[in-house]
């Protein structure tokens, strides 16, 4: 195995070195998978470039994607923290100059920079595979995600995953249109001041532990909820009042835009949720089809065990300050996204069940919902982000470490939230990672945050000209793959869609804030099908707000 730090910029400057008539295969096998004097060269996007010639083959991946997505001196910096040669450390500085000219002018210095960075890549690879086989006992033959690592651990373990062809098909219909993710929405946005952000402790690995083995059992289809159902998914028509300012039920356009309607409305949701508005006379509605999960006596929960004891251990390491604990962190927070996974080529991976996925996720929803309710924070919510919930308001002795649990995560009286997850907490803004300049169509990478003298917020992004080497193909780009270019956006500071804002930001320099209120049904469609500037992928992978 050979491996790279962020193996996508390096694959694809090395793919569109081959002839531009053997790359327009892609155009129709929409497969970057290449034959060229022999050798072949498969490329899967960001995860393994393989390279064969007759039986000889080798295997590249990217070691980067088990270092959440941090820079390379960061990482060795974190997890090696051995001294660096400050000659390196310079040169880092100032790779943004290594022209051709430059590199003509300092060979050996650029070389020996190259091979640093080498080195240290070849030292983070071997920690991570050493941690691993500490914790889990196995060295995988491939490491080309964290998801294929923890479908690899559940085998070790014994752990019967059910499979997609066991649950009837119907069911798993009614469970995909209840799929949309985790629940990321902005409901105050402005200068928030003291505010605190509550989570949940492993809130998918816990969801995932609560999961009957929905093999040994029964599924009903009904209009109402049963009494034994364990989980279930429902068509229903709801009807929220408008006096409601944090709406429970999730309505997803055909565009697959996300957003939280007060009105009557038809719309896709889980048992969980269903009972998360119990005893709230301003949210009804009425079950038009449901198919729901009623277990035999001796139903176990397949998930719990192992979920339970892996979780333990970790909190054991990360009180000890031993990394080992990072590895049951990476591969608890991956058995979601098996669940879930559709790629490459919308494809049906190993461990695909949509009824899991979308149980996960519709959990999770309800118990942040659950939480509000509980505490009575309706109008304290500044925003939702999958496991964690920001309010203006304290909790009293809640900060539990067990899993499942709430705890807070952080809190700051310099508060500032906006839309497309920006926010300010202790002076630092929220990097969003990879996203989408819908106005330049190009793939971005969030670097910094500013604030100008008018109060305009500016983002400082770095990005390929072209999104992928795909783009490149398809819109006979090719010479533009791997270039870079950082340049300043202006952010809107009203781009959010999802809410009906009663008031809009000028400045952030006044130190004032705007409420909201659920958008009406009737509005959904004039105001959610609008683009933002700019996206931000929130729903490939579980990323828990905070460590635990």
């Amino acid at each position: 195995m050979v491996f790279f730090y962020n193996l996508g910029y390096d694959a694809e400057c090395i793919l569109k070195l081959l002839p531009e008539s053997i790359l327009k295969s892609y155009k129709w096998k929409n497969d970057l998978d290449f034959h060229y004097n022999g050798y072949r060269i498969h490329y899967i996007d960001r995860k393994k470039l393989t390279i064969s010639k007759g039986n000889h083959s080798v295997n590249c991946y990217d070691i980067a994607q088990y270092y959440d997505g941090k820079s390379l001196l960061d990482a060795y910096s974190e997890y090696i923290k051995k001294p660096l040669d400050p000659k390196y450390l310079e040169m880092k500085k100032k790779r943004d100059i290594f022209t051709l000219f430059y590199y003509s002018r300092h060979k050996n210095e650029v070389r020996d920079y190259c091979i640093s960075d080498c080195i240290l890549t070849k030292e983070l690879a071997e920690n991570w595979i050493k941690i691993l086989y500490e914790v889990f006992e196995f060295f995988p033959a491939n490491m080309i995600s964290s998801g294929y690592l923890a479908e690899k651990v559940l085998i070790n373990n014994g752990i019967d995953v059910p499979l997609f062809n066991e649950i009837q098909y119907e069911v798993q219909e009614l469970a995909r249109r209840a799929f949309c993710g985790g629940r990321f929405e902005l409901i105050q946005r402005g200068f928030i001041g003291l505010c605190y952000i509550y989570d949940i402790n492993s809130a998918y690995p816990y969801a995932l532990s609560t999961i009957p083995d929905i093999t040994n059992g029964r599924w009903v289809c009904g209009k109402k909820i049963h009494a034994k159902a364990k989980l279930g998914f429902f068509f229903i028509l709801a009807d929220i009042d408008d006096s409601v300012k944090i709406a429970p039920f999730p309505f997803i356009k055909k565009n697959r835009t996300i957003c939280y309607p007060a009105g009557k409305f038809k719309t896709y949701v889980t048992l969980d949720e269903l009972k998360s508005v119990e005893g709230d006379p301003r949210i009804k509605y009425t079950i038009l089809e449901s198919w729901q999960f009623i277990p035999n006596k001796n139903c176990g929960y397949p998930f719990k065990e192992f979920i339970e004891k892996q979780y333990e251990k970790r909190l054991k390491l990360k009180k000890e300050g031993n990394q080992l604990e990072r590895a049951i962190k990476i591969i608890l927070n991956s058995i979601y996204g098996k669940t879930v996974q559709t790629k490459p080529h919308k494809t049906m991976g190993n461990m695909f069940n949509q009824v899991i996925g979308s149980y996960i996720t519709g959990f999770a929803r309800a118990e942040l919902y659950k939480f509000v309710r509980k505490y009575n924070l309706e109008n304290h919510v500044v925003a939702f982000a999958t496991d964690s919930i920001a309010v203006r308001t304290k909790i009293l002795n809640l900060n539990s470490e067990k899993l499942g649990e709430m705890k807070l995560d952080k809190d700051a009286d310099d508060v500032i939230f906006l839309s497309n997850g920006f926010y300010l907490f202790n002076g630092v803004w929220k990097k969003r990672g990879i996203g989408y300049d819908n106005e330049k169509k190009q793939e971005i990478e969030h670097e910094n945050t500013r604030i100008d003298q008018n109060g305009l917020l500016y983002i400082l992004v770095k990005s390929k000209k072209t999104t992928h080497i795909k783009s490149g193909i398809l819109f006979n780009k090719l010479k533009d793959v791997g270039k870079i270019e950082t340049y300043e956006k202006k952010i809107n500071l009203n781009s959010d869609k999802k809410r009906f804002w009663l008031s809009e930001l000028k400045s952030l320099n006044d130190k004032s804030f705007c409420d909201s209120m659920p958008i009406p049904i009737d509005l959904v469609g004039e105001i959610i099908s609008k683009n933002d500037e700019f996206e931000f992928d929130y729903d490939d992978v579980y990323e828990p707000e905070s460590e635990l």
